[in-house]
């Protein structure tokens, strides 16, 4: 190797190609961004539980994609709790559960580090105390070590 081509892959003092720092990007499948923009259209209409959505046909002309595609996005739906597809009725509107609202402020806002950390910490949290609810005198004995082992600032190991 030339001294100009400058140290090798890998060792001290090689430079990082912009390649390594790239990954894939997903794209959204048509049906998911065609969920996303029916659930727009029901939003900024203010439809409410119980209407109906247009015939499939007459939504898939208006939206310009293949009734098959429509039917996926209306699985979709269906799946996260906006609608049920009644055979015969076409698409009806539900009742917003809470798993579908937050899947709804999710797709808008998406999760930042903060909350993905705040929600990380929370289920950490609820797993430990089941595992220290469900734990026999052995078992917390090792979770008080790990505990101790971690220098854990803020917890408290407790016999029960």
């Amino acid at each position: 190797m030339a001294p100009e081509d400058g140290p090798a892959p890998g060792r001290p003092g090689a430079a990082r190609t912009p390649a390594a720092a790239l990954s894939r990007l997903r794209r959204p499948r048509l049906y998911e961004q065609l969920a996303d923009h029916i659930t727009a259209f029901i939003e900024a209409q203010g439809l409410s539980p119980g209407e109906r959505l247009p015939p499939e046909r007459l939504l898939a002309e208006q939206l310009g994609v293949s009734r098959a595609t429509l039917a996926q996005a209306l699985v979709a739906l269906e799946v996260r709790g906006v609608v049920d597809v009644r055979h015969g009725e076409g698409a009806v509107l539900r009742e917003a559960s809470a798993a579908s609202q937050l899947d709804a402020a999710l797709a808008a806002h998406g999760p930042d580090e903060r909350d993905l950390a705040d929600a990380r910490a929370a289920v950490l949290g609820a797993v430990a105390a089941l595992a220290a609810e469900r734990a026999g005198p052995d078992q917390r004995a090792a979770l008080a070590g790990a505990l101790e082992g971690a220098g854990s600032q803020g917890v408290r190991a407790t016999a029960a």
